[in-house]
């Protein structure tokens, strides 16, 4: 029922453009496309601030391993580190099973204002950082900024409290700009929410049978290993 819906909302497609199916179950949800309706909100001032949030994904993400590893929690620095990893290489997976290319290329043509912020300053960093990707990628399914962040912010509740309370407002601020700065579509992100617990229960079990595959040939495991 859902296909036939979806199927009706965006007509005849090439099968492979998974966003296509990712804009209308956007539609369906929220009865708008929520990064096409966040044009409202463009200012210069607040698209540098999305910015800033945005590439605040390159710290958030190792954030709550590092603490640990600063504190010597062996065991679980070894369990974050492994959380992390395996979702983001669950993350890559799905992007090949589903390649989705973002917002701002597939509807470019809906957008009627600029993301321009100041010169020099995040905006640029992020259009310098941007420039590495191919024009045609296919990364906006699942949200990799929501599932990995959530994957730090989970485990910063288990083992370091006060961090989870500190990151919170960073992780809430980039998710919120990936649908303002038009990289991800609304589903992408709970798609990411639901990657990140998943990984979660994931990771200890591989890691359990690695390290256990490692005793059983005779190898010392790493320290901090299950």
């Amino acid at each position: 029922l859902i296909y036939t819906n979806l199927h009706d909302t965006i007509g005849f497609v090439n099968p492979h453009d998974v966003h296509h199916y990712l804009i209308a179950l956007d539609r369906m949800i929220f009865g708008v496309v929520p990064c096409v309706w966040a044009e409202r909100f463009i200012t210069s001032g607040r698209t540098e601030a999305m910015q800033f949030l945005y590439l605040n994904f390159f710290w958030i993400a190792p954030s709550t391993a590092l603490l640990l590893l600063l504190r010597r929690r062996w065991t679980e620095f070894r369990a974050v580190t492994m959380g992390v990893l395996v979702c983001f290489f669950l993350g890559y997976a799905l992007y090949v099973i589903f390649p989705a290319a973002p917002p701002r290329f597939v509807l470019a043509r809906e957008f009627t204002k600029n993301l321009s912020g100041y010169p020099l300053f995040f905006s640029t960093l992020s259009a310098q950082a941007l420039s590495l990707l191919p024009v045609d990628s296919r990364a906006a399914f699942p949200s990799l900024h929501a599932a990995v962040s959530l994957v730090s912010l989970a485990y910063a509740w288990r083992y370091l409290r006060w961090w989870f309370w500190t990151l919170l407002p960073f992780a809430v601020g980039l998710w919120v700009s990936t649908i303002y700065l038009r990289h991800h579509y609304a589903v992408d992100l709970f798609a990411g929410w639901l990657l990140a617990p998943f990984a979660i229960w994931v990771a200890p079990r591989l890691d359990a049978w690695w390290s256990g595959r490692q005793r059983d040939l005779g190898y010392a495991t790493a320290r901090g290993a299950p």
